[in-house]
């Protein structure tokens, strides 16, 4: 069976205003003013810590914001968090079609099930892979090789789909496919241009015409 394993923000769902609303709450919390979405969107990518590290430079104790944001973002992950067009079809024909479905992010594990769950999309992925599922994360090339053990995948028949740079660090660790989406979050020209993507999309929905069925 081949494998396509999708990053979560910036190429599944479009979550930057659900962030920054939540880091806006936490910086409010802790007394500090709001930031734009801009600027918070260009924390996106590392993980929590970073996020959190780039978002609130100003306060004294980064170790202890984590749990506060945690609990913060748990009770508001969805307020305005959509799915990007095509993509609910295009996982569901890449399923009719036999294709393995997981998400490697470096988002908590327990906030990407949560946001899966409220758009019925749980049954869809065989895996997913957060910051917090494994002793490392993306772009560690264990995370996309814990995927391919767990699904008994090869990889040349693997193929890693995201915006971001860590997603196309991690496809050439892995020794696997990548595919950069040119709607999310990164620069994907840059990204392009450094790393030489296999493919660049402009929609999700163009995977079908790069994915044959399985035969």
């Amino acid at each position: 069976m081949k494998l396509v394993i999708f990053d979560f923000d910036g190429t599944l769902a479009d979550t930057n205003r659900d962030i920054a609303y939540n880091v806006n709450l936490l910086r409010k919390e802790l007394g500090y003013g709001e930031k734009t979405i801009e600027e918070i969107t260009s924390y996106i990518g590392d993980g929590v810590n970073k996020l959190l590290e780039r978002a609130l430079p100003e306060y004294p104790s980064p170790e202890n914001l984590r749990k506060k944001f945690l609990r913060v973002y748990e009770k508001n992950p969805v307020k305005y968090t959509h799915l990007y067009p095509d993509v609910r079809t295009t996982l569901s024909e890449l399923k009719n079609r036999n294709y393995n479905l997981a998400i490697l992010t470096n988002k908590p594990e327990r906030i990407v099930n949560k946001i899966l769950n409220y758009f019925g999309l749980t049954h869809i992925f065989s895996f997913v892979v957060g910051e917090d599922t494994l002793p490392v994360k993306k772009p560690a090339s264990e995370t996309a090789e814990f995927i391919l053990s767990s699904t008994n995948s090869t990889r040349e028949n693997t193929y890693i789909v995201g915006d971001g740079v860590n997603d196309m660090i991690v496809a050439k660790r892995a020794g696997v496919h990548s595919i950069l989406v040119a709607y999310g979050y990164g620069d994907s020209e840059k990204i392009a241009k450094e790393y030489h993507p296999e493919f660049v999309i402009d929609s999700i929905s163009e995977l079908l015409s790069i994915l044959p069925p399985v035969e």
